[in-house]
């Protein structure tokens, strides 16, 4: 033995157990017209562990030390303060749990090592194991099979010189298991099993996290593996390039194919395109802390690249390259650096769909790039705010928003140039965010349903035409769901000729009436000396479960003949009849005999309104301002003809 004082670590990670499940169970029934037969489905169980045995720290001197220690604890074999002479041996117990044929097989890996690997001996099952990863072949295991027992010794020799000293390593001893009819030439569990490139019809999946920092690549856009037609499969797992010898290394090189469920790590860039001969698809991908290049050669127009469900830090660049890019519900976040960056020039067209952009990112755009209900941060991205956003770097010409979406049939309109796009593409329901909108004149003589989310608020605007009117719903039949509709309070304020239906809505401002209403649960809000509802030029009017909160006037019941109907609401008078002294509806017309008047009022509720002398038939329901005879008015309340 040579003399000196080696005092060193050994941590050996021992057992990692790796299931591979083959489908979710359940219990289905098939149906006849004559009988019923129930088929149990259940899942099949891949468990194939390894558990450490018959631990014991030996020596090839006289004794051990007595400072040097080797412990076993949650399968993690640790030998403390070695010195050269020390040896550990202990049996790995490989038990077959599963109740379906399986396939395993056992690797020891290098997991961590500042210079004490190169002084190990190894030995598993009677061999010897002197590089960073080995592993054996894969070998069956029937349901029921009995224990495996693996002898295993760690040393390190008595020739073991000082170049040892206080170095360290940790080393993982693991058992990798699938299912028994799983093609195991196409598994990937190391770096070494990634030289060849996926052809077209192949399919690799990984079942290890594999790193390619030793890889001895160099040149512009050297990779790790190649994919070219096939499928690259991560299984959730990861390929890492960082600080491989080229910081233009790439993790894949992307011909054509799928790559799906991987997580990407490279100094600079993690996926290269180049020399493409088909579609790319990128699907649950994690890309950290890159920049990921989607390049071709100038031959590779005819085909297009889509990346969905991914994360995408850092710098996206690509130019000249495919017909079209896609990019579907992705992140786009910063890498190395901070970078928040994407050049956007593909031969086509870059179409991003619901899509979030991290603040601060930005687009240069070169070519035509298409952003359809994607979000800034938490704010949707519309053509009303795109520029005050800052998202764009340059190109901002080249940029476009579709301001709706179409799911399930159903219009998402995202502004009021989305409601006017999803009008023109024949829309007949439209569900609208939150924030502000206009109905644009599109609509008028439409049937629509616009669907609100309870802070969605449609504007009625003067747009000049006749004493205030709204002309966008000329001649339409609508029907509003949870939206406010919000008026400047100004007389005749309204749509025109517009036959309406108002569910569970809010309205702010006085509202003018100029077609058949029907409202449902909805809330009227005004303040001041003005009415919530002019029925103006409503032939029918209908008021279910709705309320009414005013300063001292609610209805006007004026104008063209009405039937109104005022079922189960309730009108509130916040001055508590110290306002306009009026009643919760009040009835006027320009010139006696020109309207008739029917009321019909059931189980409503009125508080603080005035009684006064123009009240008909009950306390302050109605109020009959103009004296109008009984030969035009007509007034109901809860049956009973009063008036």
């Amino acid at each position: 033995m040579k003399n000196n004082t080696l005092k060193s670590i050994l941590s050996s990670i021992l057992v990692i157990s790796l299931c591979v499940s083959l489908i979710a169970g359940s219990t289905f029934a098939l149906f006849t017209s004559e009988s019923k037969v129930n088929v149990a489905v259940t899942a099949g169980n891949v468990d194939v562990v390894a558990t450490v045995e018959n631990l014991e720290l030996g020596t090839t001197l006289e004794s051990n030390l007595d400072e040097t220690t080797a412990t076993s604890k949650d399968n993690t074999v640790t030998l403390d303060k070695i010195v050269p002479g020390d040896y550990v041996t202990f049996d790995l117990r490989i038990e077959n749990n599963s109740d379906v044929t399986v396939k395993y097989r056992t690797v020891i890996k290098k997991v961590e090592d500042n210079g004490l690997w190169d002084g190990l001996t190894v030995t598993i099952d009677g061999t010897v194991y002197d590089g960073a990863s080995k592993m054996s072949a894969w070998e069956t295991l029937v349901p029921g099979s009995e224990d495996i027992i693996v002898p295993v010794k760690v040393a390190l020799p008595e020739n073991a010189g000082n170049e040892y000293k206080l170095k360290t390593c940790t080393f993982a001893y693991t058992v990798e298991a699938v299912q028994g009819n799983v093609d195991t030439d196409t598994i990937v569990s190391d770096a070494s099993e990634l030289d060849t490139t996926i052809e077209d019809g192949e399919t690799v999946t990984l079942i290890n996290d594999i790193s390619l920092k030793a890889a001895n690549t160099s040149g512009y856009g050297a990779t790790g593996v190649v994919v070219n037609g096939g499928t690259l499969n991560g299984d959730n797992y990861s390929l890492d390039v960082t600080g491989a010898n080229n910081t233009w290394d790439s993790a894949v090189n992307a011909k054509s194919g799928t790559i799906k469920n991987l997580t990407i790590g490279s100094a600079f860039r993690g996926i290269f395109m180049s020399g493409a001969t088909g579609d790319v698809v990128i699907d649950n991908v994690v890309i950290d802390n890159v920049c990921y290049t989607f390049n071709s050669d100038a031959g590779s127009k005819d085909y297009s690249v889509t990346i969905k469900n991914s994360t995408l830090n850092g710098w996206t660049s690509y130019s000249d390259v495919h017909k079209l890019v896609s990019f579907e519900n992705c992140k786009f976040g910063a890498g190395t650096g901070g970078y928040k960056y994407a050049f956007m020039r593909p031969y086509n067209a870059t179409i991003i769909t619901n899509c979030v952009f991290e603040e601060g990112f930005e687009i240069d755009a070169r070519n035509s790039v298409v952003l359809d209900n994607c979000y800034y941060g938490d704010t949707l991205i519309t053509s009303e705010n795109i520029s005050e956003l800052g998202l764009i770097y340059n190109g901002e010409d080249y940029v476009t928003v579709i301001d709706y979406s179409i799911v399930d049939g159903v219009y998402y309109a995202y502004t009021s140039a989305g409601i006017d796009a999803a009008i023109k593409d024949d829309a007949t329901t439209i569900s609208l965010g939150s924030g502000n909108f206009i109905i644009p004149d599109s609509a008028q003589g439409k049937t629509l349903t616009i669907i609100g989310n309870g802070e969605t608020v449609v504007d009625v605007q003067d747009d000049g035409s006749y004493e205030g009117c709204d002309y966008s719903l000329d001649g339409s039949t609508v029907t509003f769901e949870g939206i406010t509709i919000n008026t400047d309070s100004t007389t005749y304020t309204g749509y025109a000729r517009l036959n309406a239906t108002y569910n569970n809505c809010t309205i702010d401002g006085t509202y003018t009436l100029y077609g058949n209403s029907e409202f449902n649960n909805c809330t009227f809000n005004v303040t001041g000396d003005v009415y919530n509802i002019w029925t103006w030029g409503g032939k029918t009017v209908e008021f279910n479960n709705c309320t009414f909160n005013s300063d001292g006037k609610s209805v006007l019941v004026y104008n063209q003949s009405c039937d109104v109907y005022v079922n189960d609401c309730t009108f509130n008078d916040r001055t508590n009849g110290t306002g306009f002294t009026k009643s919760a509806l009040e009835t006027g017309v320009d010139k006696a005999g020109a309207a008739t008047y029917n009321i019909y009022i059931n189980n409503t509720t009125v508080n603080g309104f005035a009684e006064n002398d123009t009240c008909v038939g009950y306390k302050n329901i109605v109020g009959n301002k103009n004296s109008i005879s009984n030969t035009y008015l007509n007034i109901v309340v809860d049956g009973v003809d009063v008036y």
